[in-house]
């Protein structure tokens, strides 16, 4: 993942700003997304109405991807 991130800022796919530190960012985006993973394995997610979990992990994805964009 820190070799995407630092390929991805080196090729202009990836804002410089917000991928300023390769390794925090794969640390940040793996927790970010662990978390999420966590809520959908809950008897009781937070969200109401209940989505389904690949919607709500595809969106986080979609997300991440959108914040560190060039």
């Amino acid at each position: 993942m820190i070799q995407s991130l630092t390929d991805g800022v080196a090729d202009g796919s990836l804002h410089p700003e917000r991928v300023a530190d390769p390794v925090l960012t794969a640390c940040y985006l793996r927790g970010a997304l662990h978390g999420v993973i966590l809520q959908t394995r809950q008897p009781a997610p937070c969200e109401q109405p209940q989505m389904p979990a690949e919607q709500l992990i595809g969106y986080t994805l979609q997300m991440l991807n959108h914040s560190m964009r060039a």
